[in-house]
């Protein structure tokens, strides 16, 4: 029996439980367990193959972007970063780097091409590009990526704190 079924629902997502049904019926068990406070967030969890395959079996049904490496891209400011061509100039760890590679992207889009380097710069960033075009990945990316890098910050004190 699988204890971490909840009201019918696998509480594994595909790298381990941060699927938002842990152990404790909600949240991600990182947040909810007694574990350390140094815990390496950065680290993936163990693969759930059947979750994986669940959600990238699928093919790309997205824009051919390999046809629009023509889209004129304005970046201005100040000592702008300069774009990549590849997701692998970029240090975003390897939880975000493995599931770019499980979602089979082989390289960003015109507007991720510029928007990546700006986030992990912590700049001030306007893209206005058509739907489809990369937009929420090329801001969550970097953002996630933090996130993974740094662990719970604070919000585990607070946690502990209230009795959350």
């Amino acid at each position: 029996s699988d204890d971490r079924r909840v009201d019918g629902i696998d509480g594994m997502g595909s790298r381990g439980e941060r699927s938002g049904m842990g152990r404790y019926g909600g949240g991600n068990s990182r947040w909810n367990d007694d574990r350390n406070d140094e815990d390496d967030w950065s680290k993936p969890l163990a693969a759930n193959d059947r979750v994986e395959q669940e959600l990238f079996s699928g093919g790309n049904t997205g824009i051919n972007f390999e046809k629009y490496d023509d889209i004129p891209v304005e970046a201005t400011g100040q000592n702008c970063p300069p774009h990549i061509e590849t997701f692998q100039e970029v240090s975003m760890g390897e939880i975000i780097m493995g599931n770019i590679q499980l979602t089979r992207y082989t390289r960003p889009t015109p507007v991720q091409k510029h928007a990546i380097p700006i986030i992990i710069g912590k700049r001030d960033l306007m893209a206005c590009a058509q739907t489809g075009s990369g937009k929420t990945a090329a801001f969550l990316l970097p953002i996630l990526s933090q996130i993974f890098a740094d662990g719970p910050g604070e919000a585990m004190t607070h946690l502990k704190v209230w009795g959350r």
